[in-house]
């Protein structure tokens, strides 16, 4: 077996265990680097981010770290984990580094029912 095959069989383990590690990880790095952030985006990341206008005359604010910063990167996450899910899926059918495609099937599935149930429990923002 080449060495490439293997790496991506295990592809899925690294989408549905380590993507939501990084993401905690990452998510924090503008109040970890405060200064740096200021400076290289020219206000502070605790200013307001208004949003463009709607069509029907709605405006809404955030701030820009929650607006500009961890949506996109939550959003990314929320698409890479479901495709682990499914590939872990297709791997552990098709007999392909299976125990290690299990824990990230087991993994994934466990994280989207814990943020279901945290979701439905807590509502939106716990």
């Amino acid at each position: 077996r080449a060495a490439g095959y293997t790496i991506v069989h295990r592809i899925p383990v690294f989408l549905t265990c380590a993507v939501p590690l990084l993401y905690l990880g990452v998510a924090d790095f503008p109040f970890a680097f405060e200064p740096l952030f200021t400076k290289v985006i020219g206000h502070n990341i605790r200013d307001v981010y208004r949003f463009p206008k709607r069509p029907d005359g709605l405006e809404f604010s955030e701030s820009w770290w929650l607006g500009r910063w961890e949506d996109p990167i939550q959003n990314i996450v929320f698409i890479l984990v479901p495709i682990g899910i499914v590939w872990s899926l297709v791997n552990a059918a098709r007999d392909r580094e299976r125990k290690a495609n299990l824990v990230g099937l087991a993994t994934g599935v466990g994280l989207v029912v814990l943020s279901v149930f945290l979701t439905a429990t807590f509502g939106l923002f716990f």
